[in-house]
């Protein structure tokens, strides 16, 4: 078999499995067609008061599957090695119960430390690890990145910013929980350090 077909096959298995895991929990991937889902879930806004949506994409040339901002009617970039633009696979978190998702403040040495109940939402997966979805404030906007799971202790979040990757250790890891009410929306709003 060819690369590309190698990657179509790891990619179409990788979203049986999460689609099918997740759908148990309460969210889930969309395929993204250029038409926004009425259940998609929105992490923000940028400068100009767009949404920011939440995507998982592959690129080119880098089996796996990364997290990434979502504009709608923009190009869709992932952070790999530098910004990278998504390929010919794209989807969009969605769920039906956006107040499940909690997004909690996190640094690189305790991001894998969580409260009971809490998980975090598995954005992607690089080099056979897990990808966490991150998220900063940063000039003036909600930005969106990958967190490198498998980095016990130095995790740290990269982003796509002014085609250049970026890396912070203090960020916003999103969880879900059925607790919800116990955490609030009183922590959704921290801001991050760039590193």
């Amino acid at each position: 078999m060819s690369p590309k077909t190698v990657i179509l096959h790891f990619l179409f298995v990788l979203w049986c499995l999460v689609g099918f895991a997740n759908s148990i929990i309460d969210y889930y991937w969309r395929p993204n067609l250029g038409l926004l889902p009425k259940d998609a879930y929105s992490a923000g806004k940028n400068a100009n008061g767009d949404y920011v949506f939440i995507g998982q994409v592959a690129i080119e040339k880098h089996p796996g599957v990364y997290p990434a901002p979502i504009y709608m009617g923009r190009r869709i970039v992932a952070s790999k090695d530098g910004p990278q633009q998504a390929w010919n696979f794209v989807q969009i978190l969605c769920t039906p119960y956006p107040e499940k998702f909690v997004w909690l403040p996190r640094t690189q040495a305790n991001v894998h430390m969580l409260p009971d109940n809490v998980y975090p939402v598995i954005g992607g997966i690089e080099d056979g690890k897990y990808l966490y979805i991150g998220k900063i404030h940063y000039q003036g906007q909600t930005v969106i990145g990958k967190i490198l799971s498998g980095h016990i202790g130095k995790a740290l979040m990269y982003y796509a910013h002014n085609n250049e990757e970026m890396a912070v250790d203090t960020y916003q890891l999103l969880t879900y929980t059925e607790d919800y009410d116990k955490y609030g929306n009183s922590i959704n709003d921290i801001g991050a350090s760039v590193v």
